[in-house]
Order: C-alpha cells, then structure tokens, then sequence
C-alpha cells in the first residue's frame, strides 16, 4: 500500500528501459568509399562480427622535413 501510495505521488511507476532489438551497422562499401576519400591508400579488412580492420600509412614522400 505504501509504494503504491509513493508511485501514485510521484507520477506513476518508472517506464521500463528498452533493450535495442536491431543495431544497424554501415554496408561494408560505404566504410571503404568513405575510407578512400579521407584516407587515400588505405585498406579495410573484414573482421569477425561486423568489425573491421582499417589499415593507413603515411606516404614516405609526405613526411615534414
């Protein structure tokens, strides 16, 4: 009696948090399109469970001096 006293004080009980049924992940192509254009020489490798493995190194032509 007493928490539903205290529930019906204060608004009602908590909603209940939802769980995120489908998590949407980026297509493969557009990891590697937009990896080419901000990082142009760089490789992407599959990995297991929608991960992947981004590869860049730096010209040796583009080093400061």
């Amino acid at each position: 009696m007493v928490v539903y006293a205290g529930e019906r004080l204060n608004g009602g009980a908590d909603p209940l948090p939802t769980a995120p049924i489908v998590e949407t992940y980026p297509p493969m192509n557009r990891i590697r399109r937009d990896a080419a254009r901000l990082l142009p020489g760089s490789k992407v490798r599959t990995l297991l469970f929608y991960r992947y493995l981004l590869v860049y190194r730096r010209p040796e032509d583009d080093h400061p001096i």
